[in-house]
């Protein structure tokens, strides 16, 4: 309680002095009001059973992120230079590293604070009316420090050929730093577009990411959305992404969590009209004493849906994990096809994993399924590649390869699955024992 009651305080006390004046003042302060009544979850609340997010809520994170090191941000891949970039440094948009030109009439690729001063309309229109703060504790912190962050609208029927690459760098030579990004993706009627968000850093300092992305699908549109977590081995990561979607739109969805001493990715999707789709995959790979949990829920209110999940996770060392997934089907909700699968390698006696997926229904004309494995690589296999004159190293790592390329293969993007294929193979030539 005393670690609950210090944090409060200090981030209650650096949003007393920023006196901003805009649209969003007001929301701020609802937000804050919220988090102070909520505080930091504990492993007794249900939805955070399995990750203790004290380690966050004992860490006294500068809120004020000093400016970044030129000499430092050199070191990172700043991304496909074909495609549409922003790049956030310490949550705040680099002009120097961005680069969107070209982008179609109509279409905006822009900070989130630029777009609250010349698109506010749309802005306000949508901005926290995705994300619940008054019901997840990081959503509301979240909230209340509403700055900056990634703005893309793709306006009506238009189709967006090229990615989009929101890059979130967290860079300081000291550490300790908290960054709070917040995304706003507007994806109109017909449109279709592409978005990867990346969060990386070029260093191994400590420091907390807590981002909120809320993305909006009008009638019939199409995004592949791409969230890719390579944060510092000693950094905290909480990511909240929740979804609405339309009649008969499409949203595909790839998690890829490789980063972080502890993170944590909620990912909500509001189904709210008939004939819509989506398809959520997720692959984590986490090793020594890394945390990696992932929380989702899809919410089916109408008839006609089809929601898919694929989770696979690979976990060494000392590593632990969770899963939890949750699928819900209204009465309304007829003639829904949902499946939620979750599959767990477990490289070592000491990795551990929990998972908890969930089905819900309340319709009688609907096809539903959900599974869960946990394992560890089968010795026949192994045996048998070895009676094939391959070392028990390489047969172990070829089995693994094998288990993460089954959804790494499914990955629509090139560029994503090659470097994916490549992190894969040169870590599990890393690891004791494959």
């Amino acid at each position: 309680m005393m670690v609950q009651a210090v944090e409060k305080t200090n981030y209650l006390a650096e949003f007393q002095k920023r006196k901003s004046r805009d649209a969003f003042s007001a929301l701020r302060q609802a937000a804050m009001a919220a988090f102070g009544e909520l505080g930091f979850p504990t492993r007794d609340h249900e939805d955070w059973k399995y990750t203790n997010v004290e380690p966050i809520a004992a860490s006294l994170f500068q809120l004020n992120a000093p400016a970044a090191d030129p000499i430092a941000l050199q070191k990172l891949e700043i991304g496909n230079p074909q495609w549409h970039r922003l790049v956030f440094v310490n949550g705040v948009l680099s002009k120097e590293l961005s680069s969107t030109e070209n982008l179609p009439a109509g279409v905006k690729v822009e900070s989130l604070a630029g777009a609250i001063q010349s698109d506010s309309i749309i802005v306000e229109e949508y901005l926290s009316k995705i994300a619940d703060y008054r019901v997840d504790a990081f959503t509301a912190l979240n909230t209340a420090f509403i700055h900056d962050g990634a703005f893309v609208f793709i306006p009506k029927n238009v189709i967006l050929a090229k990615p989009v690459h929101l890059m979130f760098v967290s860079h300081s030579w000291e550490g300790g730093i908290v960054s709070q990004p917040r995304n706003l993706l507007v994806a109109g009627e017909g449109s279709s577009a592409t978005i990867v968000e990346s969060y990386v850093t070029p260093e191994d300092h400590a420091y907390f990411t807590n981002s909120v992305t809320e993305i909006v699908l009008g009638k019939n549109a199409q995004m592949d959305y791409y969230k890719d977590q390579k944060e510092s081995v000693n950094a905290f990561h909480v990511g909240s992404c929740a979804v609405r979607q339309e009649k008969a739109s499409r949203f595909y969805s790839t998690s890829i969590s490789l980063g972080a001493k502890l993170s944590r990715s909620n990912l909500v999707i509001d189904l709210q009209d008939e004939g819509v789709e989506c398809d959520l995959k997720g692959i984590y790979f986490v090793t020594g004493t890394q945390h990696v949990d992932h929380h989702l829920f899809v919410d089916h209110k109408k008839p006609r849906g089809t929601s898919r999940q694929l989770y696979k996770g690979i976990l060494d060392g000392h590593a632990t994990g969770a899963f939890s997934g949750k699928i819900l089907i209204h009465k309304d909700a007829q003639k829904t096809d949902a499946e939620q699968i979750n599959k767990n390698l477990l490289l070592s006696a000491s990795a551990k994993v929990d998972t908890k997926p969930q089905l819900e229904i309340f319709a009688d004309d609907v096809k539903a399924t959900h599974g869960a494995a946990i394992g560890q690589l089968d010795e026949d296999e192994i045996f048998y590649l070895k009676s094939r004159g391959m070392g028990e190293e390489t047969a172990r790592a070829l089995l693994t390869f094998g288990f993460a390329s089954e959804l790494v293969e499914k990955v629509k993007l090139d560029p994503i699955r090659w470097e994916l294929d490549r992190i894969f193979w040169t870590r599990l030539q890393e690891v004791p024992g494959t």
